[in-house]
Protein backbone atom coordinates (compact mmCIF):
# COMPACT_ATOMS: atom_id res chain seq x y z
CA UNK A 1 0.00 0.00 0.00
CA UNK A 2 1.38 3.40 -1.02
CA UNK A 3 0.36 6.87 0.07
CA UNK A 4 -0.82 9.21 -2.64
CA UNK A 5 -0.59 12.95 -3.01
CA UNK A 6 -1.78 15.57 -5.45
CA UNK A 7 0.83 17.61 -7.32
CA UNK A 8 0.80 20.40 -9.85
CA UNK A 9 3.10 19.48 -12.70
CA UNK A 10 3.46 22.08 -15.42
CA UNK A 11 0.09 23.55 -14.50
CA UNK A 12 -1.70 20.19 -14.59
CA UNK A 13 -2.98 18.48 -11.41
CA UNK A 14 -2.00 14.83 -10.90
CA UNK A 15 -2.52 12.29 -8.19
CA UNK A 16 0.74 10.43 -7.76
CA UNK A 17 1.79 7.61 -5.47
CA UNK A 18 4.63 8.03 -3.02
CA UNK A 19 7.20 5.99 -4.95
CA UNK A 20 6.49 7.72 -8.27
CA UNK A 21 6.56 11.13 -6.56
CA UNK A 22 9.98 10.43 -5.09
CA UNK A 23 11.36 9.21 -8.42
CA UNK A 24 9.87 12.14 -10.35
CA UNK A 25 11.12 14.63 -7.78
CA UNK A 26 14.65 13.19 -8.06
CA UNK A 27 14.43 13.22 -11.86
CA UNK A 28 13.33 16.86 -11.98
CA UNK A 29 16.02 17.73 -9.43
CA UNK A 30 18.71 16.23 -11.64
CA UNK A 31 17.40 18.19 -14.63
CA UNK A 32 17.42 21.36 -12.54
CA UNK A 33 21.01 20.72 -11.47
CA UNK A 34 22.02 20.13 -15.08
CA UNK A 35 20.55 23.43 -16.30
CA UNK A 36 21.28 25.48 -13.15
CA UNK A 37 23.96 27.61 -14.82
CA UNK A 38 22.12 27.94 -18.15
CA UNK A 39 20.50 31.14 -19.26
CA UNK A 40 16.72 30.73 -19.01
CA UNK A 41 16.94 27.84 -16.56
CA UNK A 42 13.48 28.49 -15.09
CA UNK A 43 11.87 28.59 -18.52
CA UNK A 44 13.62 25.38 -19.55
CA UNK A 45 12.41 23.62 -16.40
CA UNK A 46 8.85 24.91 -16.88
CA UNK A 47 8.85 23.63 -20.47
CA UNK A 48 10.13 20.21 -19.40
CA UNK A 49 7.53 19.94 -16.60
CA UNK A 50 4.77 20.94 -18.99
CA UNK A 51 5.84 18.36 -21.56
CA UNK A 52 6.05 15.61 -18.92
CA UNK A 53 2.54 16.57 -17.76
CA UNK A 54 1.23 16.41 -21.33
CA UNK A 55 2.75 12.97 -21.84
CA UNK A 56 1.34 11.73 -18.52
CA UNK A 57 -2.09 12.99 -19.55
CA UNK A 58 -1.92 11.14 -22.86
CA UNK A 59 -0.51 7.99 -21.26
CA UNK A 60 -3.05 7.77 -18.44
CA UNK A 61 -6.12 7.69 -20.76
CA UNK A 62 -8.42 8.89 -17.99
CA UNK A 63 -6.91 6.80 -15.19
CA UNK A 64 -6.39 8.79 -12.06
CA UNK A 65 -3.08 7.87 -10.42
CA UNK A 66 0.51 8.12 -11.63
CA UNK A 67 2.46 5.08 -10.42
CA UNK A 68 5.98 3.85 -11.05
CA UNK A 69 4.69 2.15 -14.21
CA UNK A 70 3.65 5.52 -15.67
CA UNK A 71 6.81 7.21 -14.39
CA UNK A 72 9.01 4.65 -16.17
CA UNK A 73 6.96 4.83 -19.36
CA UNK A 74 7.14 8.64 -19.50
CA UNK A 75 10.47 9.59 -17.94
CA UNK A 76 12.68 6.57 -18.56
CA UNK A 77 12.40 5.89 -22.27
Amino acid sequence: MNKITTVNLGGYPFTIDEDAYSALNNYLGSIQAHFADSEGCDEILDDIETRIAEIFTDYLHGRSIVTMKEYHAVCIR
